[in-house]
């Protein structure tokens, strides 16, 4: 069972974790609607 879980598992490289939750927070606190106005218009 363990082996399974070995071979089926993903490696995590929490550092770049934690620094794309960051970048990807800072993007959505930086969001204005107006951003969203621009993306329907093209």
């Amino acid at each position: 069972m363990e082996e399974v879980i070995l071979q089926a598992s993903v490696p995590v490289n929490q550092d770049a974790d934690e620094a794309e939750r960051r970048a990807f927070r800072q993007f959505l606190e930086n969001l204005s609607p107006d951003d969203f106005a621009k993306g329907i218009q093209g």
